[in-house]
C-alpha cells in the first residue's frame, strides 16, 4: 500500500501535471460508505503533500497558483461525496491541514507570502476549518 501512496503523492505534487485524472481514481465510483481507518490513512497520506508543496512553494514563481488551482479541483470532488462523515474527514486537505500524523509548526519553516496567498489560506480556512479546530 505505501508504494502505491508514494506514487499517487509524487503524480499528485508534479506541479505540472493535472491531477484530476488521480482525483477521479480516488472519488469517482468509490463506496465512500465502506471507509475504514486504513482508508482514511491512505487517503491522507496520499493528500497531505499539498502543505508542504503550498509551504515550499514560494520559492518558484508560480508554484503557489498551480497548487490553488490543484485544491479548488479536489474540493469540487470532496463536495461531491454523499457519505457526510468521509467529507468532513477529507476536508481537512483543503485548508491545508491533515490528521494529527501530518501536523507540524509551520511557524517554523522558512517561507513568504504574497498578499492573495494569504487571502487564499484564509478562504480555505473559512470554509472548511470551522469544526476541525478544537
Amino acid at each position: 500500500m505505501h508504494a502505491v501512496s508514494y506514487f499517487l503523492k509524487n503524480e499528485m505534487n508534479s506541479i505540472n501535471n493535472n491531477s484530476d485524472l488521480l482525483y477521479e481514481c480516488l472519488f469517482v465510483n468509490t463506496n465512500f460508505s465502506k471507509f475504514t481507518e486504513d482508508t482514511f490513512n491512505f487517503y491522507e497520506d496520499v493528500l497531505c503533500d499539498l502543505i508542504y508543496a503550498y509551504i515550499d512553494g514560494f520559492s518558484q514563481k508560480g508554484t503557489r497558483t498551480k497548487l490553488e488551482k490543484k485544491i479548488k479541483s479536489l474540493e469540487k470532488y470532496i463536495e461531491n461525496i454523499p457519505e457526510t462523515n468521509v467529507k468532513k474527514r477529507l476536508e481537512k486537505s483543503l485548508f491545508l491541514c491533515v490528521n494529527d500524523k501530518y501536523m507540524y509548526d509551520v511557524s517554523k519553516v522558512e517561507t513568504e507570502y504574497k498578499y492573495t496567498e494569504k487571502t487564499f489560506i484564509n478562504q480555505q480556512i473559512i470554509k472548511y476549518g470551522k469544526g476541525h479546530f478544537y
